[in-house]
């Protein structure tokens, strides 16, 4: 069974891109065992939905471990020997830099408007979360 590990900003709810990479990490958890580590872009935590308090963990590279990385992360920071990159939007868009990957990546987009040949995981996000205070 795969392990997966989401390398993730921390959440705000200024971004609905980071917003839907943390309800990503919750849905795969349903299934799977899940680890989250989020860093920081521009945002300090404050308030956190509580069902991701839960993910947070430690990185564990290893043949059944997958990172996911979001768009916005360059090479491979961690380290980690399987990576999936989730492409939340067309690259160039928004800092002006290609997607850096590498062969053997997986690369999946969040919709069709991101790229039509890639798989697609789609999160549809219509409720404010309650939140709770971290530690």
């Amino acid at each position: 069974m795969l392990n997966y590990h989401f390398y993730i900003p921390n959440y705000t709810e200024k971004s609905n891109g980071i917003k839907s990479l943390w309800a990503a990490a919750e849905f795969f958890a349903k299934y799977s065992k899940v680890t989250v580590q989020s860093f920081y872009m521009g945002e300090v935590f404050t308030e956190l939905p509580p069902q991701y308090k839960k993910l947070f963990g430690t990185f564990k590279n290893s043949k059944n471990t997958v990172v996911i990385y979001p768009d916005c992360i360059k090479g491979n920071p961690l380290g980690a020997k399987n990576i999936a990159r989730y492409l939340m939007c067309k690259p160039l868009i928004l800092n002006g830099e290609s997607i850096d990957y590498s062969f053997g990546e997986f690369l999946f987009g969040y919709s069709r408007a991101v790229n039509k040949n890639l798989a697609q995981y789609n999160i549809i996000l219509d409720e404010k979360p309650a939140k709770v205070k971290m530690n």
